[in-house]
């Protein structure tokens, strides 16, 4: 399974994306809204950890536009 981590706090990215790959996940994180759209439009997820509060943006307007592309990609909100 794919996952993308979408955390404004640096910390919390790296915890998360840490932990998910020690579980046998592959992983990619990021930080700013700008990349993780790029992201999304470019790669598929299974799963998207997507926080609210992001560097550039809103994590919201970032599930609408993964949504309007990718409907079936999983997403948890933080």
């Amino acid at each position: 399974m794919k996952i993308l981590v979408v955390e404004g706090e640096k910390y919390m990215q790296d915890r998360a994306g840490k932990y998910l790959a020690t579980e046998g996940f592959l992983v990619d994180t990021v930080q700013d809204f700008t990349v993780a759209r790029n992201r999304i439009n470019v790669c598929e997820y299974d799963c998207l950890v997507l926080d609210l509060a992001l560097l550039g943006g809103r994590g919201f307007d970032l599930l609408v536009e993964l949504k309007s592309i990718r409907p079936n990609t999983g997403v948890i909100m933080t």
